[in-house]
């Protein structure tokens, strides 16, 4: 069974996916899409991810070295890309302003879980801009499970409201 969770975070808070499962089956994928009033290249700060550990040990079980090279852009494109595994559908305005979307499908690079995972990314180096992010993770959920949590309100998983989503 293929189940997804939606996190909304707000401003100036760590990205964070944190899925609790069971699971032994071979795909985690993620969704991002980022708002920002910031203008300037969105790509650094760290990716990490705990894997069948303790989230306040340190160090994870993977850490990259940024969105750029998680989301496999690190070539800065400033316009949409769609490769079979990774891809940029909203690509934002000049200098990487306004809403950007990102994903990266797990299908020839799994990461394999079976009790939890959390996965994370800085806004920007040490957690330095203040972006707007909500993402979707799938995998795929062995059975039986733990009870799912309830769904944020919907106003906690509303974009907030920028003043100028351009980057003028």
């Amino acid at each position: 069974m293929v189940q997804a969770n939606l996190t909304v975070l707000r401003l100036l808070e760590a990205y964070t996916v944190k899925l609790d499962r069971a699971s032994r089956e071979p795909c985690l994928s993620i969704t991002n899409l980022r708002q920002t009033e910031q203008w300037n290249w969105y790509g650094e700060g760290d990716d990490m991810i705990w894997i069948d550990q303790d989230p306040n040990e340190w160090p994870p079980c993977l850490h990259g070295t940024g969105t750029e090279d998680y989301f496999n852009t690190a070539w800065c494109p400033t316009q949409a890309v769609s490769a079979p595994y990774h891809g940029i559908p909203l690509p934002g305005g000049p200098n990487w302003s306004g809403q950007i979307s990102l994903y990266r499908l797990h299908i020839e690079d799994p990461v394999l879980f079976e009790r939890s995972i959390r996965v994370t990314i800085e806004h920007g180096h040490a957690n330095k801009r203040a972006d707007d992010y909500a993402s979707t993770a799938y995998w795929y959920q062995t059975e039986p499970h733990a009870r799912f949590p309830a769904l944020q309100t919907v106003d906690a998983r509303l974009p907030v409201v920028l003043s100028d989503s351009s980057g003028a």
